[in-house]
């Protein structure tokens, strides 16, 4: 499955391996992106909650960004009720656009002047600490 990431996405190249675990996590991510139950494919709000998204527009606001008010609304309208698969991920449109992929090609794992690379906290990149639940998650970013 190309979900549009960049080469060190682990869902994106399904190799042939002995290991049964492994072909068992393959076939279940799998079944989730193609056939997602409704208690799988939840609307992205309770996985990004609006107060999340409030503490994204001080941060924009504080970088000076522009369309802050636009984006909260589309925000409102129609991004927080979409399903995480079915309507998100799967949206042809966004994909098209490459509102999902670009900002993961740019951000997945970047290179820092010391050397080191700096991962984006998800599991399509090589970020390695522990992300138990989502404000764990939110804090890393």
């Amino acid at each position: 499955w190309n979900v549009a990431a960049i080469n060190n996405n682990p869902f994106e190249y399904w190799v042939t391996h002995d290991n049964a675990a492994y072909l068992r996590l393959m076939e279940d991510v799998q079944a989730f992106i193609d056939k997602p139950t409704e208690d799988q494919d939840v609307e992205v709000s309770s996985v990004f909650p609006d107060s999340l998204f409030e503490e994204l527009a001080v941060v924009m606001a504080a970088e000076g960004w522009s369309g802050i008010e636009e984006t909260r609304e589309l925000w409102r309208s129609d991004f927080s009720k979409r399903r995480i698969i079915s309507t998100f991920m799967k949206d042809k449109q966004i994909g098209a656009k490459r509102l999902a992929s670009m900002p993961d090609r740019l951000t997945n794992t970047i290179d820092l002047a010391n050397g080191e690379k700096a991962c984006r906290p998800t599991v399509i990149s090589n970020y390695s600490a522990p992300l138990p639940d989502i404000s764990a998650w939110w804090a890393a970013w």
